[in-house]
């Protein structure tokens, strides 16, 4: 039996490669996971074999310097065990790279954007064995991952989330992963012009969206009798972005919020959901707010008619069932997620004019149409190119 190893953090990283998951084990073929921070979480509701850190690590070394490491952490969502292999193992092959001087250096500079663990991916992938690695296109691990199969003579498979901006560099890169997966045409043609080989990159859309597309088909009609639901999708914004070398303001998502509570408190017709993201911690919120961690997200989308974000991809499959969408274009991660240059959202980048364009869209007459992105198949496709990889012809 043919085996697949799936590397993921959690979040929209995981939530692509569930609905593969899925697909493959019906077709016979062996899941395991390897399964970073917040994905351990998801993967413990599941019943696919997976693996963490400390399945792997767990040296005196290891312990030393992750339980070091973990006490400076101010938040984190994984058992004490969890965290302490992975943040002490990557903490050891960054000393490896640059000495214990430099490396100290650079994670109190960078935190965890400075991990790279190319070497202990390696040890892990030997040890596994599988016939094909899948991975998204997170900077860390992930990327780790596929280079790491890439040296070990493992084949790979690079799915892309949206706008293939962050993750350009290497994804561009002829010796990262065997086939890239992307979003759109658009993000092929980026990375053939930089010199990507053209038939390795396939326009598959992404699985995370498929449900989604199917129900988007169904009319949007507001309910104008009812209050207007504002989601606000919330997320941790970096003190420091290490990849673009930007300070960011860790204070603005609660900037955000209190701006929220207080245009909810100012109009009765609205009415406002909270959606934390799997790293924050859950913070406290008056009781006319109704937080929406465990909801279901599709079931939540369904019943809101704004969403409000950062750059959260919980805006885009707001976008995907004709809702609208809101983005504070204020964060560092804006660019790599530029929604409102797309035409996807509205952009704001001043919080004083959040309270008139919420008002410009609740005044609006006619629903929102959705955005044009219709694969309702992804999975299928991505499927697809795992089946030609691995030899495989007995199915459909």
């Amino acid at each position: 039996m043919k085996k697949v190893l799936f590397v993921c953090y959690g979040g929209g990283h995981v939530g692509i490669l569930l609905p593969i998951a899925e697909r493959l084990q019906e077709m016979q073929i062996k899941i395991e996971f390897l399964a970073l921070t917040t994905a351990i979480n998801v993967l413990k509701t599941t019943e696919y074999k997976y693996y963490t850190f400390k399945d792997f690590f767990k040296s005196k070394e290891v312990l030393y310097y992750g339980k070091k490491l973990l006490e400076g952490l101010e938040s984190h969502k994984m058992d004490d065990s969890d965290s302490i292999s992975y943040l002490g193992q990557n903490f050891i092959e960054l000393i490896d790279n640059h000495g214990i001087s430099d490396a100290d250096y650079i994670y109190k500079r960078d935190g965890r954007s400075s991990f790279f663990p190319l070497e202990s991916i390696s040890l892990i992938l030997s040890e596994l064995q599988p016939d094909l690695v899948i991975s998204t296109n997170s900077p860390r691990s992930e990327k780790a991952a596929i280079f790491a199969s890439r040296k070990l003579g493992i084949p790979s498979i690079a799915i892309g989330d949206l706008f293939m901006i962050r993750p350009l560099k290497w994804f561009s890169d002829n010796s990262f992963a065997d086939k890239i997966c992307v979003f759109n045409i658009e993000s092929k043609k980026k990375l053939v012009d930089l010199g990507r080989n053209e038939a390795s990159v396939i326009v598959t859309g992404n699985p995370a969206f498929d449900v989604l597309v199917k129900l988007s088909e169904k009319t949007n009609v507001r309910n104008r009798q009812a209050k207007f639901k504002i989601l606000w999708a919330s997320q941790a914004e970096p003190e420091y972005f290490a990849e673009s070398l930007v300070k960011g303001d860790e204070n603005l998502p609660m900037k955000v919020e209190e701006k929220l509570l207080e245009i909810v408190k100012n109009n009765n017709n609205f009415e406002l959901f909270v959606r934390n993201h799997p790293n924050e911690v859950v913070r406290d919120y008056p009781n006319n707010v109704i937080v929406s961690n465990d909801t279901n997200l599709v079931d939540l989308l369904r019943n809101i008619d704004l969403v409000i974000t950062l750059t959260s991809i919980v805006g885009f499959e707001a976008v995907l069932l004709g809702k609208e969408l809101i983005t504070i274009d204020l964060s560092v991660l804006s660019n790599m997620l530029p929604y409102s240059k797309y035409g996807y959202s509205t952009g704001v980048d001043n919080l004083e004019v959040l309270e008139k364009e919420i008002k410009i869209i609740y005044n609006k007459k006619e629903s929102k149409e959705s955005k044009p992105y219709s694969i309702q198949n992804a999975t299928g496709m991505i499927c697809n190119e795992v089946k030609s990889i691995l030899n495989i012809y007995d199915f459909e």
